[in-house]
């Protein structure tokens, strides 16, 4: 329940948000003039960044180190309820110090409430957007192609934590409420036809990959279990499956993502010894 929630490069730099328990939570309730947050609320954010004041001498290796900076400390929601996540530069802008993070997730533990904030890079402040989330799960990705973010959609009647993916892209502006997102009209997956087959869907993930003239790329990657006790299945055994599925994405005439390019799914045996990891997923 408690650790690693979300991470985001940034530049030359990787933000990760953590939660923690509530006997580290320090001032939870104090807003600062004009909306802005600081003080840490069952969650930390922290920075991996080159440590400047490090001489490396002639070889040119770089010395990484997190950062002290209690700015970063601080954040105003429960980070374990996280749910979606982007990072938004300004048109032009090429100095990694002036992003800002977007993160959704609940505040209110008596009666959980859906909340937008973002925090700037610069200021090291957190600023509330809205009583609203963005409508994706998990990591809403930058496409210069659609001139948009793009996620995985969260599905109708999953509003507070946790959500589940529907199966369709979702693509819009991360400052914007779910209202001004557009939803593909094709599935990338079918929970009823896994289940059919025996399968239970456990989480998805939406990679970008390679960057073309034909749209950019990405793999959808895909952890099925078998139906059942979770606990039954973990150890040695192969009995999960990792099911991998690339694809373009463009926009279509409303300016909805449609998937073009699919090829046919791979899918893999793998096994799984903790029901708690949360397999990461990378293009290099």
């Amino acid at each position: 329940e408690y650790g690693y929630q979300a991470a985001m490069a940034v530049g030359q730099r990787l933000y990760f948000l953590e939660s923690v328990s509530g006997l580290h939570s320090l001032h939870r309730d104090e807003v600062h003039p004009g909306g802005e947050y600081k003080y840490m609320y069952n969650g930390a954010l922290h920075c991996l960044a080159v440590d400047p004041d490090v001489d490396v001498g002639v070889s040119g290796n770089k010395l990484w180190s997190w950062s002290a900076d209690d700015r970063l400390l601080g954040v105003p929601f429960r980070a374990n309820t996280i749910t979606a996540h982007a990072v938004h530069a300004p048109p032009g802008l090429s100095v990694a110090a002036d992003h800002d993070i977007y993160v959704s997730a609940l505040v209110d533990t008596v009666m959980p409430k859906g909340v937008t904030f973002s925090f700037s890079t610069a200021s090291g402040k957190w600023t509330r957007r809205g009583y609203w989330q963005l409508p994706v799960v998990g990591h809403a990705h930058y496409d210069d192609q659609l001139d948009a973010w793009l996620g995985l959609h969260a599905g109708e009647g999953s509003i507070n934590f946790p959500r589940l993916i529907d199966g369709y892209l979702c693509a819009g502006n991360i400052a914007s409420a779910p209202p001004e997102w557009k939803v593909g009209t094709e599935k990338l997956f079918h929970r009823e036809e896994d289940m059919a087959a025996g399968w239970r869907h456990f989480d998805a993930k939406l990679v970008p990959m390679a960057l073309g003239l034909g749209g950019n790329e990405y793999c959808l990657m895909e952890r099925l279990r078998p139906e059942g006790d979770v606990k039954e299945t973990l150890g040695d055994g192969d009995k999960w499956r990792l099911r991998l599925t690339t694809f373009r994405v463009e926009r279509g005439p409303d300016g909805e993502p449609v998937v073009t390019a699919r090829r046919p799914a791979h899918c893999y045996k793998i096994s799984r010894y903790n029901k708690y990891f949360d397999a990461q997923a990378f293009w290099m």
